[in-house]
């Protein structure tokens, strides 16, 4: 297993290391799951094929902290370093822009993809 990451059953206890939450704040995202974090899991090991993005994939946390698949993910964008505001209130995206969100699942499924008017 890759150093810092959870292992890919689940049920997996997510180590500290392998936490996903505000790391990225200083470049306008924010990870959270039931748990308040998302797991960083190392999935190429287990099977290098299914892996969108190697070696490691996010999975969501259950309430006791533990990597759990069932879980929601939740990605917020906010504005850069600040965290409480989110990106399309303070102009990030611009008004009456386009935006995509395409979302990819494993075995490179697409789960969804939506398109919509911001600001």
């Amino acid at each position: 297993m890759e150093k810092g990451c959870a292992g890919h059953a689940p049920g997996s206890s997510v180590p500290s290391s392998a936490r996903l939450g505000n790391q990225y704040l200083s470049l306008g995202a924010l990870f959270k799951s039931s748990a308040g974090f998302v797991a960083l899991v190392d999935h190429f090991r287990s099977n290098p094929n299914a892996t969108p993005s190697p070696p490691n994939i996010i999975g969501g946390t259950s309430l006791a902290g533990s990597l759990g698949y069932g879980q929601p993910v939740e990605i917020e964008f906010v504005m850069p370093g600040v965290g409480s505001v989110p990106a399309a209130d303070v102009g990030v995206v611009g008004t009456d822009a386009t935006l995509t969100l395409t979302l990819p699942g494993s075995h490179r499924v697409m789960l969804a993809s939506d398109t919509g008017s911001v600001g």
